[in-house]
């Protein structure tokens, strides 16, 4: 699987077509909200086909077709807020090799939350990581709206983590913008 934010900016840097999208009059900004629109509606379409897997293998969900609609929702938000931080690298480095190897950066966020153990089970430097790993409050909201249900304070925190994280990560893209574009 290819990390793919940030990506096709890079190719618009590489090839010259960023430098000529900055001579026309459009807004500066809408370069990269369009950017990361499109991966958005990329990453939608992604979390649907994956809930359409879960759901023919099995899966059931407690909260039902709402729940699946916000669980998709969340899982696109959290990706958009996931891929700020790919943007940042391609307009801060124009480097298709950086900007790829965020791939790496998620790999260790995933293998320390509680996606394979429950919290309970785990100790030591792995239930600090989990603690800390906002990743782990972000599969927690998805959990319960597939196995527990309506649960708000679970549904709640993961939003206030994917909207931290999209503060900090879309706010690196937009800094990076600026000083690419100075």
């Amino acid at each position: 699987m290819r990390y793919r934010a940030g990506l096709n900016m890079v190719a618009d840097i590489e090839s010259g077509y960023f430098d000529k999208l900055l001579l026309t009059p459009a807004n500066r900004i809408s370069i990269l909200i369009g950017a990361m629109g499109a991966d958005f509606i990329r990453i939608t379409i992604q979390a649907v086909i994956v809930l359409l897997v879960a759901v023919a293998t099995g899966l059931h969900f407690e909260t039902g077709l709402p729940g699946a609609v916000v669980l998709v929702f969340m899982s696109s938000l959290f990706g958009l807020a996931y891929s700020g931080i790919g943007f940042a690298i391609a307009l801060k480095t124009g480097n298709a090799q950086a900007t790829q190897s965020m791939w790496f950066l998620f790999m260790p966020l995933i293998f320390t939350t509680t996606m394979f153990a429950p919290k309970e089970a785990l100790s030591g430097w792995l239930e600090t990581a989990a603690t800390f790993n906002p990743m782990t409050y972000i599969l927690e909201g998805m959990r319960a709206l597939s196995l527990t249900g309506w649960d708000a304070a679970d549904i709640g925190i993961t939003f206030l983590t994917v909207a931290a994280l999209g503060v900090v990560t879309i706010t690196l893209a937009f800094l990076s913008l600026r000083s690419r574009i100075q």
